[in-house]
């Protein structure tokens, strides 16, 4: 069968789009061949900075008849008393272009409905793909998109050029004025000018592109790269350290030559982060260290040229580095002359968001919240150094480095407190307030750093939520989420015994008074945003759902708790008494469910020899169930709770009449049963939303 080829020819593109882009596009093209009836047998995607390339394999030349059935509204609106067609139906015939004969009504899950039943007839796979392509091309998601020629047609950058071949033909169609061709571009400066591909054959671009000084197979230039960047770095005796920076190096270049440049040694007297980000971020230069993994003064640049341009291409970058390198050393001379306090008394005129005050405002309510933090955590000791950390936190942001190099922030914090002789607990606390910086980023190393970055994590949150900021849909432009996620893992990862609703609770009480007006959420609000986000991180690392909601149906204010009885129960699963323990949870919620009188069990109302057997096995068994459970021995609970109970209960439920009329007996019976649901369900996993396997 034929396959099919595409390349988007534009302007160069920022990196962090590119890989998003082919994602998405290799979905919607697959999305919309299946909804034509196409069966292929592989899509796959490549890029350079200025094409987007995507080859399907095994594309049957044309679309199967077949028959399309379309859901209209229900029996009950489409048909009225007297069995006649309402003009409910008759508009739905005529949406779908079928007569209303050809209306049926079928059941489904939701009851019976109306359905419109056709025919579509097979067309060319050629005339599908160019009447898809253009809307498949305009709706490429990019975090910024230009307008150009016609307001209609958006995209990151100018599209160029559009080769588009099924088979050997054009796939022909128009896109904002560019016709689609057969033509690509090799290297705009090694070898420019108009390339024709013959046939679509993802190897035939890639040889010719080659030809032609582009490597357009993104794992083979990211091989290259990778492999003289570690050569250079080898020789020295260091290692790569900026994975992130490879993967960016990547699409930033077409035929990428390693070449590796110096600066004067200097420099090396400034803080090391200083250097390298001076190198990483402004210039995506590979910084070079020795074995001892300390840095030399020497540097790797990814050049977009061949071999015999570079002694230029090195020399250019150089003057840049030295200049950058300079302009690093005047910004931390003069930032030194002025004290940390004095920075952070700065922060007064600062705002922070509107309504909640200053950036000043935000780190008293941080001192309160660290010292809280450190207290209700029971370390104490930490309290001092937490509470000073969160103080002097944000002060290096009106620091001339921070405002030349916004990464460092919190990283400069600590090197100036350093610099004035500052306990190296608090100077760390401030560099680690921030972490983690991404959402599976490094945790802080330090209690003092882990109360710092929880202070600052929840009053982000609750601030956010009393000002109504809650994001929407992938739009989080305050960080909530990751704030979110931060605060779970420094919790659990840390073993802290800390109530997550207390100190989520302190926060909204701090942003309460700061904030202007009423709060526009409630507190219910944060609290389900972070139970959301909890539930997608543990699910995002292999935990099973229904595992997960009913392990949090049973409390998640203790985060290391929750962590421990998730990691016990997920073990439980595959264990021979899982089967009777999750029935032994189910069957006592399913007739306790509305049951919400008193739990007191009183054995003199006891009518049964089978309930009377149920209370004294429960009783002889609750203290060490209790203890298990105490004690954390989550899996021990379940095995005690199944390998106890769960017999008695079956005999109880197949032997005693529970609704009896007698409303004394009824409740006593049903408090029994709940009071023995509760046992294990309300402290370590509701089993009775567990989906059975």
């Amino acid at each position: 069968m034929p396959d099919f080829l595409l390349e988007i020819g534009c302007e160069e593109l920022p990196a962090s789009y590119i890989l998003p882009a082919l994602e998405t596009f290799e979905e919607n093209f697959a999305a919309a061949l299946e909804a034509e009836g196409l069966r292929f047998d592989s899509i796959t995607s490549t890029a350079t900075p200025r094409r987007l390339v995507f080859f399907a394999e095994g594309i049957p030349d044309e679309t199967p008849e077949r028959t399309v059935e379309t859901a209209g509204p229900p029996e009950t609106v489409a048909i009225d008393k007297e069995g006649n067609l309402t003009a409910a139906a008759e508009g739905f015939a005529r949406s779908q272009g079928v007569a209303v004969k050809d209306l049926v009504t079928k059941e489904t899950d939701r009851g019976r409905y109306i359905f419109a039943v056709r025919t579509v007839e097979s067309r060319p796979t050629r005339d599908i793909l160019a009447q898809a392509l253009p809307e498949l091309i305009r709706a490429v998601p990019f975090p910024k998109s230009m307008y150009w020629r016609e307001p209609s047609m958006r995209f990151a950058r100018p599209i160029r050029r559009i080769l588009a071949l099924f088979a050997e033909s054009v796939v022909k169609f128009e896109l904002n004025g560019l016709e689609s061709g057969r033509v690509t571009e090799g290297h705009p400066f090694l070898a420019p000018g108009p390339i024709e591909i013959e046939r679509a054959d993802v190897e035939e671009l890639k040889s010719k592109l080659r030809d032609a000084f582009v490597i357009a197979d993104r794992a083979q230039r990211r091989a290259r790269i990778l492999d003289e960047v570690q050569q250079a770095l080898a020789y020295h005796g260091g290692e790569l350290v900026e994975e992130d920076l490879l993967e960016e190096v990547t699409d930033l270049v077409e035929w990428p030559e390693v070449l590796e440049g110096s600066f004067s040694e200097e420099y090396l007297a400034l803080p090391e982060d200083v250097v390298a980000t001076a190198m990483t971020d402004h210039q995506r230069y590979f910084p070079v260290r020795d074995g001892s993994g300390r840095l030399v003064g020497r540097f790797l640049t990814v050049a977009n040229r061949t071999r015999e341009h570079c002694d230029g291409i090195r020399r250019g970058n150089e003057r840049v580095l030295a200049a950058r390198l300079y302009d690093a050393r005047f910004f931390w001379e003069a930032d030194r002359r002025t004290p940390l306090e004095e920075f952070a008394r700065r922060l007064d005129g600062v705002v922070y968001l509107a309504g909640l005050g200053t950036v000043a405002d935000k780190v008293e309510r941080m001192k309160k919240l660290a010292a809280y933090a450190a207290e209700a955590a029971e370390a104490g000791q930490a309290r001092a150094a937490a509470v000073e950390a969160a103080g002097l936190s944000k002060a290096d942001l009106v620091t001339e480095m921070v405002g030349e190099f916004p990464s460092l922030q919190g990283i400069m914090g600590r090197e100036y407190a350093l610099a004035e002789g500052r306990d190296e607990a608090v100077a760390a606390a401030i560099a680690e307030h921030y972490m983690p910086r991404t959402l599976s980023g490094k945790l802080p190393a330090t209690m003092p750093g882990r109360f710092a970055a929880l202070a600052d994590k929840a009053d982000t949150l609750a601030g956010a939520f009393v000002m109504g900021l809650i994001p929407s849909g992938s739009q989080d432009p305050y960080g909530l989420r990751r704030a979110s996620v931060g605060i779970i893992r420094i919790i659990v990862e840390a073993g802290l015994p800390l109530s997550l609703e207390g100190l989520l609770r302190k926060a909204w009480a701090l942003a309460g008074e700061a904030a202007s007006g009423e709060p526009k959420a409630a507190f219910e609000d944060l609290t389900a945003f972070v139970r959301e986000r909890l539930y997608r991180y543990y699910l995002d690392r292999g935990f099973r759902h229904d595992v997960l909601r009913a392990c949090m149906a049973a409390g998640i204010d203790d985060l290391s708790g929750f962590y421990n009885r998730l990691e016990a129960v997920t073990r439980a699963a595959a264990e021979p008494y899982w089967d009777d323990l999750v029935t032994a949870v189910e069957r006592t919620f399913n007739i306790t469910r509305d049951y919400e009188g008193p739990l007191e069990v009183a054995p003199a109302l006891f009518a049964d020899e089978n309930e009377t057997r149920l209370y004294e096995i429960f009783r002889e068994n609750e203290p060490r169930l209790s203890e298990l459970i105490e004690k954390g021995d989550y899996a021990g609970a379940g095995r005690l709770f199944a390998e106890a109970l769960a017999e008695p209960l079956h005999t109880f439920f197949d032997e005693v009449y529970v609704n009896v009329e007698d409303a004394r007996v009824r409740s006593n019976r049903l408090a029994l049963i709940k009071t023995i649901n509760l046992a294990y369900s309300g402290r370590v996993a509701d089993l009775a939303l567990i989906v059975r396997q």
